[in-house]
């Protein structure tokens, strides 16, 4: 199920984002695979890493450039899909009215991209960030009335969400 949305993700960055370039083929292939290897970011990861998902026995700073393209791919593809979510009922609203003539649409469209793009890079460098930084610790005391005198005092840890992995070792 995975490899399916991988590919699907892939296929609408590419679609939206690369093909309209107005690059040579060559370049339109290399970003393809940037972005095919983006969404390809956990099966690529566990080729190169061995067995283990969460922290495979790779140098950190792969770790960390994997996930902030697959990171940026992601919310890059909810925003796309948002977009097209528009245009098709923009699309459906119109079907039988007379088509508008709206003034290069394609620009406006390819400015909305460029700012989804770039969203989508600060958003996950930002996860990325704050994802690997040093866990917290919360100090919280309960009080229980009625609660037998053996059980006063005691002390209750609980560690959720840590991140831990080969990047963030604190």
């Amino acid at each position: 199920m995975m490899l399916v949305f991988a590919l699907a993700m892939s296929a609408l960055i590419f679609c939206r984002l690369v093909l309209p370039l107005k690059v040579k083929p060559w370049r339109k292939a290399l970003l393809a695979l940037l972005v095919l290897a983006a969404g390809l970011k956990y099966q690529i990861i566990h080729c190169l890493g061995g067995p283990m998902f969460f922290a495979p026995d790779l140098p950190g700073w792969i770790l960390l450039s994997a996930a902030w393209l697959y990171s940026t791919a992601f919310l890059l593809f909810s925003g796309l899909a948002v977009m097209e979510m528009i245009r098709l009922g923009i699309k459906a609203v119109n079907w039988r009215r007379k088509p508008v003539n709206v003034p290069d649409s394609g620009r406006l469209f390819r400015k909305i991209n460029l700012i989804l793009l770039l969203a989508a890079s600060l958003l996950a460098g930002i996860g990325i960030i704050r994802g690997t930084a040093d866990p917290g610790i919360r100090e919280v005391t309960l009080s229980f009335p009625g609660l037998p005198p053996q059980a006063e005092g005691i002390r209750i840890a609980v560690l959720a969400d840590l991140h831990a992995d080969r990047v963030t070792r604190a």
